[in-house]
């Protein structure tokens, strides 16, 4: 099957044995090749179908994805994504604020010391992590109590059916 071969080394990637096969392609599409071989930096046909068929594989296949979106999209993405997370930020830095005024303003109402804000602080802390325990224990117990109206809901279907079949 192969005519010529011969080895390419490539900086950082072990010797490999190029393997020559036909291609046969349109005059049209071999004039879009030849333009598009300028813009990819391809000192040959051989070396943009090779970087071509490379990254139709990459994009086939979906594991980096990001290797495959033009550098454009990619920024503006990366730039979105990070426009969202500093304005998420700025909310929660300002929520964090508003809640420290309310918190604060309340604990001098109250004339609470010092001392006693820490320790409720640090209860609050434990309270808020016992209650991600308890959000999975409730989506596991409406788990359950869904199955069982599914199966009563079922139970009570089959019961009409037979109340209307024997009348």
């Amino acid at each position: 099957m192969s005519k010529n071969t011969h080895i390419s080394v490539e900086p950082n990637t072990p010797a490999e044995v190029k393997t020559r096969i036909p291609v046969w392609l349109y005059p049209s599409t071999l004039e879009v090749m030849d333009r598009a071989m300028k813009i990819a930096n391809s000192k040959s046909r051989s070396e943009y179908l090779e970087k071509a068929a490379l990254f139709y594989a990459g994009y086939v296949s979906g594991q980096d994805a990001t290797a495959y979106l033009p550098p454009a999209l990619a920024s503006v993405l990366r730039g979105t994504v990070q426009d969202t997370e500093n304005r998420i930020c700025r909310l929660l830095f300002k929520l964090a604020v508003e809640q420290d005024m309310v918190m604060n303003v309340l604990a001098a109402g109250m004339e609470i010391p010092d001392e006693q804000l820490k320790a409720l602080r640090g209860r609050c802390v434990q309270d808020v992590k016992k209650t991600s325990d308890t959000a999975e224990e409730c989506e596991k117990l409406l788990a359950v109590m869904i199955t069982e109206m599914k199966t009563e809901v079922a139970a009570e279907k089959e019961r009409l059916r037979a109340e209307n079949r024997a009348s």
